[in-house]
């Protein structure tokens, strides 16, 4: 929520033992007009389009991933792991106000050199149909807004809500953020559309500075009494949950004790019966919130977390903290106490568990991959 946001990073994807993917080039990642008006990376439009669908390349070769296709181009030329559209605006605020970057995400996954998934961006609303929602394995749903900051905020018809409840239920899967702004309305259109899974976010705003415990240290390594929150613009949510149905979403480099990512303004999760916690949050004033939950729902899954800072560039690598040259801070910039490239990799292997030939090398942050 307010404060400022971020993304990037460089990955390298690859195909375990697929012999399509070994042999054709995987997506470029190039802007496509899609339903809404034509785009570009920057631009107010869709980077979206139905280039992709599921089957084997018409080379002959077949794309099977343990049982599940890859998505080819129309020629069978090109395949991709998996295509994920991602939704609605992104988040103006972050570490540096309207200067943290917001398609980090986008490029890891885009890179034609590295990457064999594909990530096409929706900045206007699509319509959620069975046709499009059939080029795609995952959605991730920004701000469902024109504007992230202030709206207006995006309804969908119950065509719509029906379409994405049964292409869940057939193996879909959902990634959910919030905590965009301060307007309370920006949680209507994400519950309208999670409704099916009884999924929801709340209006409060929580994970807020008083929240903020890391002390800086002395040249002694005495606690002085000045936070350190303000280096990385984020708070770290430590508390994950070691349950079988969803430890792997903490799952991390074991050379860390524990996953660390941020959050900063976000809003707490209701979990329905059939949904796990993956992690809490307990606040300064005491009391804890749910703030990242996951679902399975017929063949497909819902995760839902409780921020959006995990998007912005300085997370990932430190890029846009206005606090990055300062002394004091070293040793607790964002790129140096979070794992925000890992909890992506969690979070869409756990949502899409059958996609095994996902995997990522990232220099800046090293991904374990399970």
């Amino acid at each position: 929520m307010i404060r400022t946001q971020l993304e990037n990073v460089s990955v390298l994807v690859t195909c375990l033992g697929m012999a399509a993917c070994s042999a054709a080039p995987v997506s470029s990642g190039v802007i496509r007009s899609g339903q809404g008006g034509s785009g570009s990376n920057g631009g107010a439009g869709n980077v979206g389009g139905s280039d992709f669908v599921v089957g084997s390349g018409g080379n002959g070769l077949i794309a099977v991933d343990g049982g599940r296709p890859l998505r080819c181009d129309a020629a069978g030329d090109n395949c991709v792991c998996m295509n994920i559209a991602e939704i609605g605006t992104a988040g103006q605020f972050g570490s540096n106000p309207g200067q943290d970057g917001d398609v980090a995400f986008q490029s890891w996954m885009n890179d034609p050199n590295n990457s064999n998934a594909h990530v096409d961006l929706y900045k206007t609303k699509p319509t959620l149909d069975a046709t499009f929602l059939a080029n795609y394995d995952i959605l991730v749903l920004q701000s469902l807004s024109d504007n992230s900051a202030s709206g207006v905020y995006w309804t969908f018809s119950q065509a719509e809500l029906d379409a994405v409840a049964q292409w869940v239920n057939d193996g879909g899967a959902i990634i959910s953020l919030m905590g965009y702004s301060g307007n309370t309305s920006e949680i209507n259109p994400t519950n309208q559309l999670l409704k099916f899974s009884n999924i929801s976010y709340n209006s409060d705003d929580i994970i807020i500075d008083n929240d903020c415990t890391m002390l800086r240290r002395d040249a002694n390594g005495v606690p002085n009494g000045q936070p350190m929150c303000y280096c990385d613009t984020a708070i770290g949510i430590t508390d994950w949950n070691t349950d079988p149905a969803i430890k792997d979403i903490a799952n991390h480099d074991p050379s860390v004790s524990s996953m660390v990512v941020g959050a900063y303004h976000g809003r707490s999760i209701n979990v329905p019966s059939g949904a796990v916690v993956a992690a809490t949050f307990k606040t300064a004033a005491g009391p804890t919130y749910n703030v990242a939950v996951g679902e399975s729902v017929g063949k497909g899954h819902v995760f839902a977390y409780c921020d959006e800072w995990i998007t912005y560039t300085s997370q990932w690598n430190g890029t846009g903290d206005s606090h990055s040259s300062e002394d004091w801070c070293q040793g607790y910039l964002p790129q140096q106490i979070f794992q925000t490239a890992q909890f992506w990799f969690n979070m869409i292997k756990w949502s899409l568990p059958d996609a095994a030939c996902f995997q990522i090398h990232d220099t800046q942050q090293p991904v374990l991959i399970w």
